[in-house]
């Protein structure tokens, strides 16, 4: 048997019958005699295992429990934490081994307007420390310490006296990633589930009723007929009349297309319409969703300013096929202004039976196959 395992078994074997033998009455007081007698005993077998002893800590984990109040398992976690402890003392502080091992800060930002930049710290040996900016765990050297314990890295000092305190060590740090950081970008899951909603926008078609939109699981859009500055009108009665970008003033579609959005990318819809505030297309930022009473029923569309995407085509409103806003009169229903058959009309009845007519007529046009009966 070699020495060091000669002077652990001593070891163990004095620091048992201590513990058999003692006896204060109190319980509180053998209590703390255990912990004295058992950090001791720690202290010499981590003094043992770093001299190159091999035996298993369990062996001495169990007599130690056979004689306290520690479960083996608790008993060989002191013993662990004491030669980690000690195998800290023969290694550099950590301010110095990040200064000598760190090869690379990879500063991972997203497209998102509202995201967590992650820094990803590389060392010479192979250990890798990923860190977020909100949990800021780079900024609190114990934190980052167990970090890169726990990345299979070497247990560290702490850092030497200088570098202790907080500001003094968030100073360190923040010298560390301006020397070291590479710059990348990458597409955010917000980003992504934002141009979902605009490719589905996009392939949609468009309508100037919200009921035609609702009806057929399109875009209710309100088109601007006022041409830009150069730019010749365009009549927007033509039948599936394209719809540019520039003359769409407000787009309005079904709330389960956000869901859809967020569910492809694992956020919430809260999130997207976050990104959509932050982009600066919502109509309201603190409410992007609006209930409408169509057909007979709520139904929930988020609204969003024409800027941020264009249907593929636009049917506008029959004057004959429905009733137009400026012939409305109150609206029993809440958030329903723009769909005619939620108002209350104050025509007469030979334009509500000329609205009727329309409605059963047969139209041959692609368009009038949409727009029909309702």
């Amino acid at each position: 048997m070699t020495d060091t395992a000669d002077r652990a078994i001593d070891a163990v074997e004095e620091a048992t019958d201590t513990l058999e033998a003692a006896d204060d009455g109190s319980i509180s007081a053998q209590m703390r005699k255990e912990q004295e007698v058992i950090d001791s005993l720690s202290e010499e077998l981590a003094e043992c295992y770093a001299d190159g002893l091999s035996i298993d800590k369990g062996r001495f984990a169990r007599a130690i429990s056979d004689a306290s109040r520690l479960t083996k398992t608790e008993a060989k976690s002191v013993i662990v934490r004491k030669i980690q402890e000690a195998e800290a003392e023969a290694q550099n502080p950590l301010n110095i081994w990040i200064t000598d091992n760190l090869v690379e800060v990879r500063v991972v930002r997203t497209t998102d307007h509202i995201s967590d930049t992650r820094y990803v710290w590389v060392f010479s040996d192979e250990t890798t420390v990923e860190t977020g900016s909100n949990s800021k765990v780079h900024f609190s050297w114990n934190h980052f310490r167990d970090e890169i314990y726990a990345a299979a890295g070497p247990y560290l000092s702490p850092p030497e006296s200088d570098y202790c305190e907080g500001e003094d060590w968030r100073e360190f740090m923040v010298r560390q990633i301006r020397e070291n950081k590479t710059e990348k970008i990458s597409t955010g899951p917000r980003t992504r589930a934002i141009e979902y909603l605009k490719t589905r926008i996009r392939n949609a078609d468009g309508f100037g009723d919200l009921r035609d939109a609702a009806d057929y699981q399109g875009v209710y859009a309100e088109v601007n007929n006022d041409p830009p500055d150069g730019k010749a009108e365009i009549d927007t009665s033509a039948s599936n009349q394209e719809c540019p970008l520039w003359r769409v003033d407000l787009l309005m579609f079904p709330n389960n297309w956000a869901k859809d959005a967020a569910e492809e990318y694992d956020i919430t819809t809260r999130a997207v319409q976050n990104e959509l505030d932050s982009r600066g297309v919502t109509i309201d930022g603190r409410r992007v969703s609006s209930t409408e009473y169509i057909g007979g029923r709520y139904q929930t569309f988020w609204k969003l300013n024409g800027s941020f995407a264009s249907p593929a085509a636009y049917q506008p409103i029959a004057d004959d096929d429905h009733q137009t806003e400026s012939d409305s009169g109150g609206d029993d229903e809440p958030d329903s202004d723009i769909s005619a058959d939620d108002s209350d009309s104050d025509s007469d009845v030979a334009d509500d039976a000329a609205r009727d007519q329309a409605d059963d007529s047969d139209d041959d046009s692609d368009w009038g196959a949409i727009g029909g009966e309702l």
